[in-house]
């Protein structure tokens, strides 16, 4: 399937808005609406910066999926060096890397992940996708979108969804059924190959640990009901405030303090031309901590108490990032892109200078 853009929207026999969405345009929201609506609702072009880190991480999915796309018999540790060293080329980005010797570095560790993951890992099985887009239709019409790294037979005769993690943070195993993209690829798997779904599996590559979850109906319910309530928050959101925190370290669209300018009047267009929104006379928009709770937290379970989600073989987990109050990002008009507002003032948004061709 092809790629799908993150967001487009319409109204429906009702007149309501329905909307496109992928699983990191809803991943984006949560985290700051203010990045979504630059990202996915204006499609400011982005001046990031090539990571290292995600240059790798590509290289060592793609590798996976060629991986397991061979016969079982000819899978080893110097397959999974060829397959590497065939992809790694194509996911290298000019400047990712300060030296040839940082390059090598980062590829003898790919290298070293993979054969951590032979080694760890079954890789008999034969998959019935890899890579795969799935997509499922909400009630009010609105479709969400994600992408399975692998998809495989379960044993009770449904499907096993696998995620491949290269990072360092570890999901905890009482938070899988909370997790967005988990929730967005078990309502979209089950939608798009009509199967219920058995198993979710997080794979650490670093570590060698994995956590599970083995959702019920209920869960498959539940994740539909969040589904429903976080597209419709994004439909209806005035606003789309800013969450400014440690995430905007490494937010495109971030800048420094003396980058910032204060937007001017209401009403403005974007660059794409269309009309910005702006609150109505008193209106507020649901607070982000609220938000993102409605997605990701509740009250914990009672002492004593066996949570009912799953089993974890996992051994350890990093402790949640918490705010950094030292973060200073924030979207200024200064630069020729002319991004509209400021994170940390007004949230009505505006632009300067002529507007540009929306891509």
């Amino acid at each position: 399937m092809s790629a799908i853009p993150d967001l487009t929207s319409s109204s429906n026999a009702t007149g309501q808005r329905t909307l496109k969405l992928s699983q990191s345009a809803l991943g984006r929201y949560l985290v700051c609406p203010k990045q979504f609506f630059h990202a996915d609702i204006e499609r400011v072009p982005r001046e990031e910066e090539p990571s290292p880190v995600l240059c790798q991480a590509n290289a060592i999915h793609a590798t996976l999926e060629r991986f397991f796309g061979l016969p079982i018999e000819d899978r080893g540790t110097q397959t999974l060096e060829r397959a590497l060293r065939s992809v790694w080329a194509y996911h290298r980005r000019a400047g990712a890397f300060a030296s040839k010797d940082d390059e090598r570095r980062y590829g003898l560790e790919a290298i070293d992940l993979l054969n951590s993951f032979y080694e760890k890992f079954d890789t008999t099985t034969v998959p019935v996708a890899r890579e795969q887009w799935v997509r499922t239709r909400l009630t009010n019409g609105s479709t969400v979108d994600g992408k399975v790294d692998r998809i495989d037979q379960a044993l009770g005769g449904g499907l096993e969804l696998v995620d491949y993690k290269t990072g360092r943070k570890q999901l905890d195993p009482d938070d899988v059924h909370r997790e967005p993209a988990a929730l967005v690829n078990l309502a979209a798997t089950e939608a798009t190959y009509g199967r219920d779904v058995e198993r979710v599996r997080f794979l650490y590559l670093r570590t060698g640990d994995e956590v599970r979850w083995s959702p019920e109906r209920e869960d498959v319910e539940e994740a539909h009901r969040r589904l429903e309530e976080l597209v419709g928050s994004v439909a209806s959101d005035p606003v789309f405030a800013a969450t400014p925190g440690f995430h905007c370290r490494y937010c495109p669209f971030a800048l420094p303090p003396a980058a910032r300018t204060t937007p001017a009047t209401t009403g403005a267009r974007s660059a794409s031309g269309h009309a910005l929104p702006k609150p109505a006379s008193g209106a507020t928009s649901t607070p982000p901590t609220a938000r993102r709770n409605s997605m990701r937290t509740r009250p914990p379970p009672s002492a004593g108490r066996t949570p009912r989600h799953g089993a974890a073989t996992t051994s350890s987990s990093s402790p949640a990032r918490q705010p950094d109050s030292r973060s200073s990002g924030c979207c200024s008009t200064a630069r020729t892109r002319k991004r509209p507002g400021s994170c940390r003032s007004s949230p009505t948004y505006t632009t300067s200078g002529p507007t540009s061709t929306q891509t």
